[in-house]
């Protein structure tokens, strides 16, 4: 053989030895094609809203939003229990009789240990009166407009109908 032959002989085996230690590295490290699946996204819930203002035995409805299962299913509660309204399946919670705040909890029916929380406050809204009953002192203050429009005429026979019915007394 000749010198020639010997250094290609040479160089080749050290390119093959090399090409076997790097490819055997290149996957020991984790390079290459991965075949398992991403880990899911964590579960997580909210509620919407978040917080609610209600009257005394008045109702609201709440939706628990689920992400990263496949079962969206929640379980609703009231963390002061009956004394702090009630809330459905569906969501819907009924305040109780008493002002103070409330907390709706939703909670995963998949794991126990995922929730959230809404905030309730039920006062005893004070109401003005019937809106049944005029209000002759009470005044309400109209844009201009073209007097001999439909909408203009109209406006104005509502108005002295209405001016007409407080002066009766009606």
């Amino acid at each position: 053989m000749s010198a020639q032959w010997q250094e290609h002989r040479v160089y080749w085996s050290l390119m093959f030895s090399l090409s076997l230690v790097a490819a055997f590295l290149f996957t020991a490290c984790g390079g290459g094609t991965n075949s398992a699946a991403p880990p899911p996204p964590p579960m997580s819930i909210t509620i919407v809203p978040s917080a609610a203002t209600v009257p005394e035995g008045g109702w609201q409805s709440f939706i628990a939003t689920v992400a990263g299962s496949s079962n969206t299913a929640v379980t609703w509660s009231v963390v002061e229990g009956a004394s702090g309204g009630a809330i459905t399946n569906g969501g819907l919670y009924t305040a109780p009789q008493a002002s103070g705040t409330y907390h709706i909890i939703a909670t995963s029916q998949v794991d126990s240990s995922k929730s959230a929380i809404a905030t309730v406050a039920v006062s005893n809204f004070n109401s003005t009166g019937s809106m049944a009953i005029g209000r002759a002192d009470h005044t309400a203050t109209l844009p201009p407009a073209n007097p001999r429009s439909a909408d203009s005429l109209a406006m104005n026979r509502m108005i002295d109908h209405r001016r007409s019915l407080f002066s009766t007394g009606l």
